[in-house]
């Protein structure tokens, strides 16, 4: 069969490149958009891009904006349809740019963890053999300064419980690791939390326990994600549900290092809970062990700061008018507003500590007879490189 593969692979190029073409067609019918330079230093954007979907009729396709103009899905090459990190966060991208054989076949950014000496991956695996399910970690460790890789697996007897299951999280606390789960039992549609805890030096399962909530179902629990999924943290942040659906009631605080789990007990957070509604809720992230609560208002944005190791907290409020979307990390928020959905969006970048506007642009159509469509853009995230 070995004398058939360059037939079959001619035909699958011939095939691609035909499907290339007809798509391409499609997109160079769609407007085409720009992120200009209004105040402050372009460089400070080069990293960013702004996600989207444009609508159009019968199909709504995602394009990615920034300085250079934009690219729709359906215009990226045979070999960038095929970049396994595409899609994923910026840190991310930013490591199979520095460790390319180390990221080689790891794809779950929920699964990473770093510092400032080790990059570590847990890959969650399963097989069934003899009409048994088997489940293991497998365990990969560089050490950045030794340029050593140590890998090992570790079996997990208590998994077949859950029906579905994920990687929410991974840390080193001391000399073990530490990995966070998500899950629904097969009993029905309860979720749980479950942490496994792991010698780091030799892969042995020291703990295997459900994350409690007291006075809570864990049904009713969500965890506040991070910016920085590859960060070093020494707490969670859970939130519960209220009765209106996915609107935050109460905020808890888990310390990874001793298992305690608390109830956060601050007017300011109480304050911001206060003003939401099931239209418009607190925007919330951490990134390593701060809390970031992010509240729009018609006439400004107001940034809540909260350290969980200290508890003091800090309220920044920005003027800005129709805050769509923002995202918080390493000091620096990224806010796209719009207030009249026919104009161009703003986009501004604001050093958090400091109060600095470090960029300010606007997203406009990248020619004259592009600029009346910007209303078709629907934004939904950002991605920061660098």
């Amino acid at each position: 069969m070995t004398r058939y593969w360059l037939p079959v692979l001619v035909l699958v190029l011939i095939v691609s490149s035909v499907g290339t073409y007809y798509i391409r067609g499609t997109a160079s019918h769609l407007p085409q958009f720009v992120l200009v330079p209004q105040q402050g230093e372009a460089k400070e954007a080069e990293g960013v891009t702004i996600r989207g979907m444009y609508s159009y009729p019968r199909i709504s396709p995602a394009v990615t904006i920034g300085l250079k103009g934009s690219k729709y899905v359906s215009e990226q090459s045979l070999l960038e349809s095929m970049e396994p990190y595409s899609w994923s966060s910026g840190e991310i991208r930013q490591l199979a740019k520095n460790h390319r054989q180390f990221m080689r076949g790891k794809r779950a950014d929920q699964a990473f963890y770093q510092d400032d000496r080790l990059l570590v991956y847990v890959g969650l695996k399963e097989d069934r053999a003899y009409g048994a399910w088997r489940y293991w970690f497998e365990v990969s460790i560089l050490d950045k300064q030794e340029q050593q890789t140590t890998k090992y697996e570790v079996s997990i007897s208590d998994l077949n419980m859950y029906a579905f299951y994920h990687i929410e999280d991974v840390q080193v606390i001391g000399e073990e690791l530490a990995i966070l789960m998500n899950g629904y039992r097969s009993s029905g549609e309860e979720r749980e939390y479950r942490r496994y805890n792991l010698g780091i030096s030799d892969g042995a399962m020291l703990s295997s326990e459900a994350v409690s909530f007291p006075g809570q179902t864990s049904e009713n629990v969500r965890k506040v994600y991070e910016s920085n999924v590859t960060k070093a943290a020494q707490y969670y942040v859970f939130y519960t549900l209220a009765d209106e659906g996915y609107v935050p009631a109460q905020l808890m605080r888990y310390e990874l290092r001793t298992g305690e789990m608390e109830t956060l007990q601050s007017p300011v957070i109480d304050e911001f809970l206060e003003f939401q509604s099931s239209d418009d809720y607190v925007n919330m992230t951490t990134d390593g062990d701060i809390l970031y609560m992010t509240l729009y208002g018609e006439q400004e944005v107001r940034v809540l700061e909260y350290n969980l190791a200290d508890d003091q907290v800090v309220i920044r409020p920005f003027e800005v008018k129709g805050a769509k979307l923002s995202y918080i990390d390493r000091d620096r928020m990224y806010l796209l507003s719009q207030a009249d959905p026919a104009s161009p969006a703003s986009f501004i970048i604001v050093q958090l500590s400091s109060g600095e506007l470090l960029f300010e642009g606007t997203i406009e159509g990248k020619s004259a007879k592009h600029a009346d469509q910007i209303q078709g853009l629907e934004f939904y995230g950002f991605a920061i490189q660098g």
